[in-house]
């Protein structure tokens, strides 16, 4: 009879640890999961981003490409860029400067 305590006690403590290490192994593996998930969804951010970063770049690496070929071949577009960005003007050409005038303050 004693025998028979003992073993049910035993079989009580065993099925207990094996709950116990169950219950612990589930929550390690749903923490895992959640952590897997948070990760996945920051590295599809990530992407979406670079993803965006690569089509705007590849657009304006267009844009110079297509600004370098009007350079090179377009003289009209050629003394355009000289008369605006750098104030050329051709031999001969006068130049008229005009001050900006402020407005008088009226009290």
């Amino acid at each position: 009879m004693s025998i028979s305590l003992e073993n049910e006690k035993s079989r009580k403590i065993i099925r207990m640890l094996l709950v116990s290490v169950s219950i612990v192994i589930i929550i390690f593996f749903v923490y895992q999961l959640t952590t897997y998930v948070k990760l996945r969804n920051s590295l599809v951010d990530n992407m979406q981003k670079e993803r965006a970063n690569f089509i705007a770049l590849s657009s304006r690496i267009d844009s110079i490409e297509v600004l370098i070929e009007k350079i090179k071949t377009d003289s009209v577009f050629i003394e355009k860029l000289a008369r605006e960005n750098l104030g050329m003007v051709k031999k001969g050409e006068k130049v008229f400067k005009f001050k900006k005038i402020d407005p008088p303050i009226q009290e």
